[in-house]
């Protein structure tokens, strides 16, 4: 939305400086102006490696789905990124608080294995032992920040899992910590590729 652009292009310039290959961005947007829209699109001309789509992401997209007054309609589109984009085969999804200090391709190409996602831990000091119980997931499961993921799109969308997780934000209710990010580790306990 409006106050997360201005982060929003320094990780895209972020991207752009340290990559050389060509780059689509597709901006799951809500209540974004015009002004900001057009800010974000000139990039595009600075940068010739760049392509910038905005998405818009409504209600009525994601049907149903309960928010907070810290956890906005946009942070759950992540879940729908399969769906809305059915021509690729891979995606790398980045909150837009990431700074990239090198090639995203780096990224881009490592392997997932047998894996949907590929994420990574980033919560340091966190002990996620009460979370773990309140939101019923195993002992052993290693909880991963949503906030970055490598996503086989193919894969995802054969499995149907957009469907999946949204059925699992409707029986969560009431017994998640983080939202979204929730939704995912309930849904990919051990199930993940640490990047």
């Amino acid at each position: 939305d409006n106050k997360f652009a201005p982060f929003l292009a320094t990780c895209i310039i972020s991207i752009c400086r340290n990559t050389r290959q060509q780059l689509s961005f597709y901006i799951l947007a809500r209540d974004i102006n015009l002004f900001r829209k057009n800010k974000i699109q000139s990039l595009q001309k600075k940068y010739k490696n760049c392509q910038i789509e905005f998405i818009a992401i409504s209600k009525q997209t994601l049907n149903g789905v309960r928010t907070t007054p810290w956890m906005s309609l946009a942070a759950f589109s992540r879940l729908l990124i399969p769906e809305i984009k059915p021509d690729i085969k891979r995606a790398i999804y980045l909150d837009v608080d990431i700074i990239a200090l090198g090639d995203i391709k780096k990224l881009w190409t490592q392997d997932l294995g047998k894996h949907i996602i590929g994420v990574s831990f980033g919560h340091d000091g966190i002990d996620f032992t009460k979370i773990k119980k309140i939101e019923s997931v195993r002992k052993n499961h290693i909880y991963f920040n949503s906030g970055m993921m490598l996503i086989d799109c193919e894969k995802w969308r054969k499995q149907g899992l957009t469907k999946k997780l949204l059925d699992v934000e409707i029986k969560t209710r009431g017994n998640r910590v983080y939202n979204d990010q929730s939704i995912l580790n309930i849904f990919f306990q051990n199930k993940y590729t640490l990047l």
